[in-house]
């Protein structure tokens, strides 16, 4: 799912993660898979984090569909963070067209999570930005760049990304194949380098693993 939600109940906060490339279509699915859910209180605040979102391809009519939806009280507040400038953009089309129903809430979009928060009144709240847990995992892995196939081995992994210890130093941003020797079942998948040190790499699988990977 490109979108997950997480309702805290206790916190009277729904926390929805944006991941990879999105469409209209998906957002309106998330609104109305949220509204149908039992735990789901309009009353509640929303926090809506698009950092790890790529692409939005929704078109105006389909903002505007999506802003048309019932979903929050009027007294609810609803923080929306980007910081890809194009996708920060289409919150501020959707802050917009919210801003002028007559079923909106309170929206803001912001380019920080602490500032979002202070919106929210939320200050002390921690937020795990990290989709899916770690797991400590020591095997092979070939990462094949444009130029050369580099043998390295993982330190940790999840369902969203894996760190591993190259020979090279890659840099941040580069797209590169990889195939992880996971037991009794390795896989190929496509990755980004989000983050370095000196030899150790993160990197961002392009599509989550299907799955438990241990």
């Amino acid at each position: 799912m490109p979108f997950k939600s997480v309702i805290d109940a206790r916190q009277h906060l729904v926390v929805t993660t944006a991941i990879g490339d999105l469409t209209g279509d998906e957002g309106l699915a998330c609104c109305l898979h949220l509204k149908a859910r039992a735990d789901f209180d309009p009353a509640f605040d929303q926090l809506l984090d698009f950092t790890h979102a790529t692409r939005f391809d929704a078109t105006a009519v389909q903002l505007r569909t999506i802003a048309a939806q019932p979903l929050f009280s009027p007294a609810s507040r609803r923080a929306i963070v980007a910081t890809n400038p194009a996708i920060f953009g289409l919150a501020r089309m959707f802050e917009a067209y919210r801003s002028i129903s007559d079923v909106g809430e309170r929206i803001m979009v912001f380019d920080a999570f602490n500032k979002a928060l202070e919106w929210l009144d939320r200050t002390e709240y921690t937020i795990d930005r990290r989709l899916h847990p770690r797991r400590e995992l020591e095997v092979e892995v070939s990462v094949r760049t444009d130029r050369e196939l580099l043998p390295g081995r993982t330190l940790d992994i999840s369902e969203s990304g894996v760190s591993a210890l190259l020979p090279v130093e890659l840099h941040e941003g580069d797209e590169v194949e990889m195939h992880i020797s996971l037991p009794g079942n390795p896989v190929t998948v496509r990755a980004i380098v989000r983050h370095r040190n000196v030899f150790r790499h993160g990197f961002e699988f392009v599509q989550p693993l299907c799955g438990p990977v241990m």
